[in-house]
């Protein structure tokens, strides 16, 4: 499952505007490589970029042409990143895998009704997603919305809707339906 791709104009404008020296080019491939390796990843789209500290598990990633994951990122069940997509520093994809509910059950040990391995996150592409914001394993962010610093989302976010707070919550949307549908002729048509 990998949402839907950019178009080849709007890849091009991106290998135009996020150009890299010839030198740090290759050594990102060189190390996506090894990252390939490490963390067995699902796919891992052109010019991915990173940062520091990041915590994944190994085999549960696939990542979108020109996504970027902050340093400090913690992604430990199946995630799915589209296009173009900005994970800042210290944003988590966790959660999910403890049933409180249970009578008589601890909650260290209380197994979830929905086995939390089976479900998938999904980012679609050309997502915000800010600083220190949680994304509760299995929920989907639509496309193109942004997710406001310190943000906990238990729900689905709508595409290009703004949301914040804990629980998150629909803020507004970034466009009207007819400028979504302009801005989707450009990126995707």
């Amino acid at each position: 499952m990998h949402p839907d791709h950019v178009n080849v104009k709007t890849l091009e404008k991106c290998r135009r505007l996020l150009r890299e020296d010839f030198v740090k080019q290759n050594l990102r491939k060189i190390y996506i490589v090894y990252l390939n390796y490490k963390y067995k990843f699902l796919e891992v789209g052109e010019s991915f970029r990173w940062g520091k500290n990041w915590r994944v598990r190994k085999g549960v990633l696939s990542i979108g042409h020109f996504a970027f994951i902050g340093p400090d990122a913690h992604i430990i069940y199946p995630t799915v990143i589209g296009d173009l997509t900005m994970l800042a520093p210290g944003v988590h994809i966790i959660g999910d895998d403890h049933d409180f509910s249970q009578i008589g059950e601890p909650i260290r040990v209380a197994k979830p009704e929905v086995n939390s391995k089976s479900l998938v996150t999904v980012i679609e592409s050309e997502v915000w997603i800010g600083q220190r914001a949680t994304i509760k394993h299995g929920v989907t962010v639509g496309r193109g919305s942004i997710v406001a610093t310190g943000s906990m989302v238990t729900k689905d976010v709508p595409r290009y809707s703004i949301v914040a707070g804990n629980p998150a919550k629909i803020y507004k949307m970034r466009f009207s339906p007819d400028q979504i549908q302009l801005h989707e002729k450009e990126l995707y048509g």
